[in-house]
């Protein structure tokens, strides 16, 4: 089973779409992922070997699935929130099958090879596609990639909905430039990818001495092609990383090594901020740019709606028909952010819970790392994705929600108990 799990996460980047009509796309994960929860299912009942793990952070994702379904009675368009709920339920069982195999920390580590080399196959496809805008028409290249690429990977209709709203696009000094997207839908999905196996990447070069800079280097490409999705809450992420690891850390560091990792700290700034990707970052923080207005309202909206509805919120996978009646089930609206998002769809309470389904995960991370300090890094990915989901909503991404169960179940290893 661990050598299909491997597989799974090597290949999660690059999933083939199905496509059984012209207006519905099912990404291939959605069929492979509950196939690989039945057999396992199948296979402890007839061994007796059926394990769940008692961590806290079981009954809590429970609790999430519970409150999501019974928002329902709130939905306006129930046949959306039945879609958005089927989508969760197609994921979050896989918790339980990586709970059950992941019985040692060398699996995990097994596993998290896998992860990453799958991160690094889609960093350099990402810098390629960036690239490549300098040696062809930007049209041609953006046409290219929505009309021929993107469909195998994300379904006719996904592909078009994205060539309709592209994000893709960026202004630097004047200049638009086509972000790194590599195979996902928008930049930001990318920027999540990477940020949070980037991480994964550091902690496999600092416990593999035979192997160290071959993941330093594959660690070093996953940041580049960040940087490259110039997504500002990708950006946020990172430095929420930073800031979490050297909390932590500084202390314990001696004195060669905190000068060392200061002068690099400057330098790098020196570097960026003078970079067209510093640029971008310091918008980041000027209320008077468009979408960072457009985010303001966004969240302002969200607000109200939750005010409104704090209890069932108003269904999940209804949050757009509340903003715009008149929106069609693919239309990208939501609050840009993923606990406000939770919050107006399923309510307040149940936005407290997947907050502490992340703060349990991200504690327990961290109280591992004092024997084992490899689960410093999971726990740094978990920071990324925390801080970068208060500008975006990942939840029901195909690539990122399956990386995220991965995360909270490591620190749930029966040896650990």
């Amino acid at each position: 089973m661990l050598t299909i799990i491997s597989l799974l996460y090597l290949l999660l980047p690059f999933q083939i779409a199905l496509s059984p009509s012209a207006s519905f796309d099912v990404a291939s994960v959605r069929i492979i992922i509950p196939l690989i929860v039945i057999t396992w299912l199948i296979k402890s009942l007839i061994t007796k070997k059926l394990w769940v793990s008692s961590r806290i952070q079981t009954p809590l994702l429970l609790s999430f699935l519970f409150l999501s379904t019974l928002s329902l009675i709130s939905a306006q368009e129930i046949s959306w929130g039945l879609r958005k709920l089927l989508f969760l339920l197609s994921f979050f069982p896989l918790y339980f099958v990586l709970t059950a195999i992941l019985d040692t920390h060398e699996k995990v580590r097994s596993l998290m090879k896998y992860v990453v080399l799958g991160s690094f196959a889609l960093a350099i496809t990402g810098i390629v596609q960036f690239l490549l805008q300098f040696l062809f028409p930007l049209g041609v290249l953006f046409r290219f990639w929505t009309s021929h690429l993107l469909p195998l990977f994300l379904g006719d209709a996904f592909a078009q909905s994205v060539a309709n709203y592209p994000s893709i696009f960026v202004d630097i000094g004047g200049h638009t430039l086509m972000r790194a997207v590599a195979i996902f839908p928008d930049p930001h999905m990318l920027s999540f990818y990477l940020g949070m196996t980037a991480p994964l990447a550091i902690g496999l070069a600092l416990t593999h001495s035979h192997k160290k800079y071959f993941f330093f280097f594959i660690a070093a490409a996953l940041l580049v092609a960040d940087l490259l999705t110039f997504s500002r809450g990708g950006y946020l992420g990172i430095i929420g990383g930073l800031l979490f690891l050297f909390i932590l850390q500084f202390r314990t560091w001696a004195p060669r090594t905190k000068k060392t990792t200061l002068a690099l700290l400057i330098a790098s700034a020196f570097v960026i901020f003078s970079s067209p990707i510093g640029t971008r970052l310091i918008s980041s923080f000027n209320t008077k740019e468009g979408s960072n207005q457009g985010r303001i309202e966004m969240w302002r909206a969200a607000t109200d709606i939750i005010k409104e509805y704090p209890f069932f919120g108003v269904g999940t996978g209804n949050y757009s028909l509340a903003v715009k009646p008149s929106a069609s089930y693919r239309d990208p609206i939501y609050a840009h952010n993923l606990f406000l998002d939770i919050a107006a769809e399923t309510g307040i309470a149940n936005a407290l819970i997947f907050l502490s389904l992340i703060l349990v995960s991200l504690f327990s991370l961290y109280k591992n790392s004092l024997t084992q300090r490899f689960y410093l890094w999971p726990a740094l990915s978990i920071i990324i994705f925390t801080v970068h989901s208060l500008v975006e909503t990942p939840l029901y991404s195909v690539h990122i929600l399956p990386l995220f169960i991965f995360l909270i179940a490591l620190n749930t290893i029966k040896n650990t108990d």
